[in-house]
């Protein structure tokens, strides 16, 4: 079998989010081929498509195929099925080289077990948007296990940290709310879904070109209720300008880089902002005019994708003894401040 190498690595790569590092279950480190669909599978997330590699049907390791692929030269390859003294093997061919991989005949990945919506319905772009501001407000680790999920409502997405609370209104047609891991469902984002779906322990996300994604779905019956926490909301109005939105650019450059979590720290004095960052890598400060705000010196963490949102929807947030707000048509978000220093 012929086939472009590029678009075959592409293939891959966009089935990738459901590979673990691990093997959590049999072949959960493999990409799997079977009757001309590829997929993979980690407990929480799995994945599948058509594939070029279309007679092929068995399990290979992914990172070594992964990477041979991503370092061959050739525009095209040929690849094959071969079993040899009984021992199964991939083979792959190009122009004065030949690469041989171990190949399981047999899949044993539970893939059989996600069964796909019988119907699927529309996506909007507002769900993604919700998506990345609520993920930022999800704790990496905890002990409550619905802090490190996003909780999708029938007529909003919801997530909370204890330090903060992120509240939009988007509604793509759910008769009940469920809960789905951050881990999890943040690998939908850059695969531009447009259509979703659900069964009984997945939500469904494919995108246009026939890529499916499900998320392992969680019940919602003892989700913390969170009405209290946008009870009563005001404060001193401050109002963020665009040009915000290029200074939280990059001051991201390094916070993504930051393992304790991708977060942004923003003190507000009378007359000036500054917006800071850190990594392993280093640190990042800048400061910007701010005008209108007479109260005392405060300071919070934010989430970048959450400071871009907030700028972007509604451009002001209100300042009170101990919360930091932004309230818009669509939605609410609430953090906690502390003094800023020198106060």
């Amino acid at each position: 079998m012929e086939l472009n190498r590029e678009e075959l690595l592409k293939e891959l790569q966009s089935v990738a989010s459901g590979l673990s590092s691990r093997e959590v279950v049999e072949q959960s480190t493999c990409f799997v081929f079977q009757n001309g669909i590829i997929s993979t599978y980690n407990d929480e997330v799995t994945c599948c498509r058509k594939t070029l590699l279309n007679e092929i049907n068995g399990a290979v390791r992914s990172d070594p195929l992964l990477d041979i692929l991503s370092k061959l030269p050739d525009k095209t390859i040929k690849i094959r099925f071969e079993e040899k003294n009984g021992t199964n093997r991939l083979i792959i061919l190009g122009k004065r080289r030949r690469v041989t991989l171990a190949m399981d005949a047999e899949i044993h990945l539970p893939i059989e077990s996600v069964k796909l919506p019988k119907k699927w319905f529309a996506l909007s772009n507002k769900f993604i948007e919700a998506i990345q501001m609520a993920k930022g407000c999800t704790a990496d680790e905890s002990s409550d296990f619905g802090l490190s999920c996003i909780h999708c409502a029938p007529e909003f997405i919801e997530a909370c940290d204890r330090l903060q609370a992120a509240r939009i209104k988007v509604n793509i047609g759910l008769k009940q709310s469920v809960l789905i891991r951050k881990e999890s469902i943040n690998h939908i984002i850059p695969l531009a879904v447009i259509k979703w779906g659900l069964t009984k322990t997945w939500i469904h996300f494919r995108n246009k070109d026939g890529l499916t994604i499900s998320c392992r779905r969680y019940s919602a019956d003892e989700y913390r209720n969170l009405d209290s926490i946008y009870d009563n909301l005001k404060g001193s109005r401050i109002r963020l300008s665009d040009g915000l939105l290029d200074v939280g650019s990059r001051a991201n450059i390094l916070s993504k880089q930051n393992p304790e979590g991708n977060y942004l720290t923003v003190q507000i004095e009378q007359g000036k902002i500054k917006i800071s960052s850190s990594s392993i890598s280093g640190k990042y400060t800048e400061f910007a005019t701010l005008r209108g705000y007479n109260g005392k010196g405060t300071k919070f963490c934010i989430p970048p994708d959450t400071l871009k949102y907030i700028i972007k929807e509604h451009k002001t947030v209100l300042i009170e003894s101990k919360r930091i707000i932004a309230k818009g048509p669509n939605f609410i978000y609430v953090a906690s401040i502390t003094p800023a220093e020198g106060q």
